[in-house]
């Protein structure tokens, strides 16, 4: 597997994380990704599934998640 270069960035909200993230992608040419983005749709998705009172459909879904993140890793 190929090692992938990854730059986070923490901080309070209104802080301008994301706004110096997105400056630094363009300048370096990575690709800007917003975790807090990905976390609310995940809940989203969980919640609108009935997800959150089921244990099996709970594996389940993070047996999913684990395969597509595995997915977009080894695109890189």
């Amino acid at each position: 597997m190929s090692k992938i270069d990854v730059i986070t960035i923490d901080g309070p909200s209104g802080a301008g994380k994301s706004s110096v993230a997105k400056e630094i992608g363009k300048r370096l040419g990575y690709e800007y990704i917003s975790t807090g983005a990905m976390y609310r749709l995940i809940g989203l998705l969980a919640d609108e599934n009935g997800i959150f009172h089921n244990e099996e459909k709970i594996k389940d879904f993070c047996e999913k998640a684990k395969k597509i993140q595995k997915k977009c890793l080894d695109r890189k």
